[in-house]
Parts: C-alpha cells; sequence; structure tokens
C-alpha cells in the first residue's frame, strides 16, 4: 500500500487511528532504509578511499623454513611386537624440521595487521624414553632397547598477525601471530632398535635378536588440530623483500592416535620466513 493511499484513506474516508499508525510505520521504515543506504555508501567510499591513499605491498609470499622441539606426553605402554621384559616406554623428545609457504596480507594496506595464510610439510618425529636404559632378560644378560616415532603432516594454518609498529612502506619492527592449524597426517611409523650388549661384546647367545624394525602406528589419527602462537620480527632487506625470523609454540587439540597410549605431541620451535612483497608501493 503507497503512503498516496493511505494518506487518502485516512484524511478523506476517515480510516482511523489504525491506518494513520501504519502510514507512520512505513514512512519511518523508508527513512531508515535511506538512512543506511547512504551509511553504507559513506562507509565503503571511506573504505576504498583509505585504501587506495594507503602505500604498501597488497600481499607478501615466501617460502618459511623452521625447526621443532619435540616432547611426546603419553601413559606407560609396552613396546612394539611384546618384546619380553622390557621397561615400559613413557613419554618422549626429539627434533624436526618443517618447511613450506606462508603468505601474510596486510590490512587496508597499513602494514600493522595482516591475515596469514601458511601451507607446512611437518615433523613431529621424537624418540620415547624409558624407566630404564637397560633391561634384564635373564641372569647375566643385558639388552638396550630405543623406540622412535616417524610423524610427518600437512598443515594449513589460517591467523592474524600484529606488528607493534607501522611502517608505511613494508612491514616492520616485533610483532606475535596467532594461526589455527589443521593437519593431515602423512607418515606415521614406528622404529624399534634391540641392542644384546652382552651378546654384541662375548658372542654369547641371548634372548632377544639383535637388529631394528618398523612397523605402522596402530590407532594413528588422520588429522590434527592445533593452535600457533608466534613472537616474529620483521627485517626489510631491500625494497621488496622482508626477512622475518619468528619463535612459535604448537599446542596440539588432537591426540596423535587413539589407543590407550594417550597420545600428545607438542612443539616449541624457531623459523625464519623470507617473503617477496607484491603490489604497487
Amino acid at each position: 500500500m503507497s503512503l498516496q493511499k493511505i494518506n487518502e484513506n485516512t484524511f478523506v474516508t476517515g480510516g482511523g487511528y489504525e491506518r494513520f499508525t501504519i502510514m507512520k510505520n512505513i514512512a519511518w521504515i523508508s527513512n531508515w532504509l535511506k538512512v543506511s543506504i547512504f551509511a553504507a555508501f559513506g562507509v565503503l567510499f571511506s573504505a576504498n578511499s583509505l585504501w587506495a591513499q594507503s602505500s604498501g605491498p597488497s600481499l607478501l609470499i615466501g617460502p618459511i623454513v623452521g625447526y621443532n622441539g619435540v616432547t611426546y606426553n603419553t601413559n606407560a605402554f609396552g613396546p612394539p611386537n611384546s618384546l619380553p621384559e622390557f621397561d615400559n616406554i613413557i613419554n618422549g623428545i626429539g627434533g624436526a624440521q618443517y618447511a613450506g609457504i606462508s603468505v601474510i596480507w596486510p590490512i587496508l594496506k597499513m602494514n600493522q595487521n595482516f591475515f596469514v595464510v601458511e601451507a607446512l610439510y611437518d615433523s613431529k618425529s621424537a624418540s620415547f624414553t624409558s624407566d630404564a636404559n637397560y633391561t634384564s632378560f635373564k641372569p647375566g644378560t643385558l639388552s638396550h632397547a630405543s623406540l622412535s616415532a616417524s610423524l610427518t603432516y600437512l598443515f594449513l594454518n589460517l591467523g592474524y598477525k600484529h606488528n607493534f609498529f607501522r611502517d608505511s612502506v613494508l612491514p616492520t619492527g616485533f610483532g606475535i601471530q596467532l594461526c589455527v592449524s589443521l593437519g593431515k597426517t602423512i607418515t606415521s611409523k614406528f622404529t624399534t632398535v634391540v641392542l644384546d650388549t652382552e651378546n654384541f661384546s662375548t658372542g654369547s647367545t641371548g634372548p632377544v635378536q639383535n637388529g631394528s624394525s618398523v612397523t605402522n602406528i596402530d590407532g594413528i589419527n588422520a588429522f590434527q588440530f592445533d593452535l600457533r602462537f608466534e613472537l616474529t620480527y620483521d627485517i626489510p632487506l631491500a625494497q621488496r623483500w622482508i626477512l622475518t625470523p619468528s619463535v612459535g609454540y604448537d599446542s596440539h587439540f588432537t591426540k596423535v592416535d587413539s589407543t590407550s597410549r594417550n597420545w600428545w605431541a607438542s612443539s616449541a620451535y624457531g623459523a625464519i620466513a623470507l617473503r617477496y612483497a607484491i603490489g604497487s608501493f
């Protein structure tokens, strides 16, 4: 119903209070829509002007490499293949590398706040620890065993980076970065190494055969969900190159496997990224 028709019904034919109320509500909604539309156009125009006037790259992209200090937290569990009388295995520690591609998008080209996207080939491989280094199998025979895990993932990191200082040309100085990570398990293997020290030194026979074996990890989870927190420092090298060393902590929200081992993996890491700035300055 048009405003003209409501006006005629109200003041010519005596439509009364209800028609008058409808007319007022429609008129108010119409004015509100006009104001909202003008405000939206104003915000868009201001943002577009700010973007156009801001200097700096459209995005920065390049390789990133890093080293993980890996920590395992587990329940006590026996070694693979039920090797007789070995100590239980619990927890673990080790080191592993990772590498990938890192991209950051400056928000409004201000070089202080950034969207982050990274694709990483990441390793969480490490060696387990046990209650004792050596285990007696029978009187006069000593044997030593070690167990390690080979774990690799393909991670997609999505997050946000904030620099404490703003530069009009390229990112610079200290910053913080927070990413959520979704990982797909690529490799999951146990490696067991057994050394009978008495057999090795005297040539006598013992209950355990020396050597190593590689087996698939049972109950491995296909996906991992992590949270990564980093401290970064951007160093402009030239007009379009940025070197960014960083240190961080990677906390898993998903167990490595779904068995009674109750196996969690986390890492403290250091990394360095070399990014190239794309776009006009």
